[in-house]
């Protein structure tokens, strides 16, 4: 079971990693800013069309966004996963 200190310090991670996602979409949504993905290394790099790095985890979230779709530039080899993402809207409900 976690202490108050542990509960507040991941209630501030957790705050950090919102705050941040929350911007990349604003700029996806107002600029039209694209989140981009490079799989060349041992690991993915990730940024978004302004030159802003991207944290792994804060891509996870982005690219399970209702309102990002992927724009079917998928590579064959690299898993199905795309390469660029944009900011659609909202969808209809």
């Amino acid at each position: 079971m976690k202490n108050a200190h542990q509960l507040e310090a991941q209630g501030r991670r957790l705050d950090r990693v919102n705050n941040r996602t929350a911007k990349i979409l604003e700029l996806m949504r107002i600029r039209g800013a694209t989140l981009h993905v490079d799989l060349s290394g041992p690991r993915p790099r990730w940024w978004i069309s302004t030159g802003e790095q991207v944290d792994e985890k804060i891509a996870a979230l982005l690219v399970k966004h209702r309102s990002v779709i992927d724009v079917g530039d998928t590579l064959p080899g690299c898993g199905g996963l795309a390469q660029t993402w944009r900011y659609v809207g909202e969808p209809a409900d």
